[in-house]
């Protein structure tokens, strides 16, 4: 039993030659097309039109930017008084470093300077009563001695000491002049009184 296939009516054979003539142009566009990068010049677009997070600091112009709501206050403050160390027990500034002292910033937080050297005991600096924190502030790594470091302590009664070991407890280490110390890194609230 042979079946016999229909001739495909004029209207079909007009129907697919144009559905493959439009599929042929449409493959041929989509092999011609670019990515929007390449179609752009560089530097011709306007903020709004860039992606998020794509602009590096090159790209912004400075005198462009305001200030920062928050830090539009620090126009206004005033600057720091440095106040300088009454020194014990024969401690000095170190030479070549700024003069070691305190300063109190607008906020209440207090602020030491500079590096000392040449101590024979253990407390470096006293009198600091008006500005002692609420309690003692320890501040590991900030001096160097022979052995190796220890510890620097504000206390609570206005005394400024080395402290060995973990920094709780005892006095600094004895028998070793310290290389240096570093009191940039020491700062605390003021005592409410």
């Amino acid at each position: 039993m042979s079946r016999r296939i229909r001739r495909p009516s004029p209207a079909t054979v007009i129907a697919s030659l144009a559905l493959v003539v439009a599929m042929s142009g449409t493959a041929v566009a989509a092999t011609a097309l670019h990515s929007g990068d390449a179609l752009i010049a560089k530097r011709t677009l306007s903020g709004n039109r860039l992606r998020v997070a794509t602009v590096t600091g090159r790209e912004i112009k400075e005198s462009s930017l305001g200030t920062v709501p928050r830090a539009a206050r620090a126009a206004t403050l005033p600057a720091l008084v440095w106040h300088p160390l009454h020194f014990i027990n024969g401690w000095t500034n170190a030479n070549g470093f700024e003069s070691a002292g305190w300063a109190i910033d607008a906020q209440g937080v207090v602020h030491f300077r500079g590096q000392v050297v040449s101590g024979t005991a253990y407390g470096i600096a006293d009198g600091l009563d008006a500005i002692a924190p609420t309690a003692s502030v320890f501040v590991p790594g900030r001096v160097e001695y022979p052995s190796g470091p220890t510890h620097l302590r504000a206390e609570g009664n206005g005394f400024l000491a080395l402290i060995k070991g973990t920094g709780l407890t005892g006095e600094g280490p004895s028998g070793e002049v310290p290389l240096w110390i570093d009191l940039n890194a020491l700062s605390y609230p003021v005592k409410q009184k």
